[in-house]
């Protein structure tokens, strides 16, 4: 689909907009559609802090220490700066994810003001995922990142 993303089609779709203040400094957000069955990091150690919520899909976070996190729609996790992290996507399912990433400084400056917490590193939150579960096609306005999901 040309100006949309079918969620029973797409392979790996990225949708994302960021304010680039130094090369690796940054605020971005978006929205990743992935196929499952895959592998996506293997104890990747990341630069940025990520808040990451599943909209979609099931996948198994382990943390550096091994400790293992089972992911479903609604939760969400952390990617914290200098800390490994390996995931996996189950199956065949759908996988969908909205990210806030953030640089080191800022991240470094919210730690500090007690406003970002990196404990606990995994929990459920508060979302309709049943909304999400029976949409069927998002169009995309990439220039304003707006989103149009149409029910199935």
């Amino acid at each position: 689909m040309k100006n949309g993303i079918n969620f029973n089609l797409y392979e790996h779709e990225l949708i994302y907009r960021s304010l680039v203040l130094t090369p690796d400094e940054r605020f971005g957000l978006g929205l990743m559609f992935k196929a499952g069955n895959r592998l996506e990091y293997d104890n990747e150690i990341h630069t940025r802090f990520v808040l990451v919520i599943v909209l979609r899909g099931e996948g198994t976070l382990y943390d550096e220490t091994g400790e293992k996190f089972n992911l479903k729609a609604g939760m969400s996790f952390k990617r914290i700066p200098g800390r490994a992290e390996t995931l996996s996507i189950k199956d065949d399912r759908k996988w969908v994810e909205f990210f806030i990433e953030i640089g080191p400084a800022l991240y470094q400056a919210l730690r500090s003001m007690r406003i970002i917490e990196t404990n606990p590193l995994c929990e459920n939150i508060e979302i309709d995922v049943d909304f999400f579960a029976s949409s069927s096609v998002c169009a995309v306005n990439q220039s304003s990142l707006t989103l149009e999901i149409s029910g199935s």
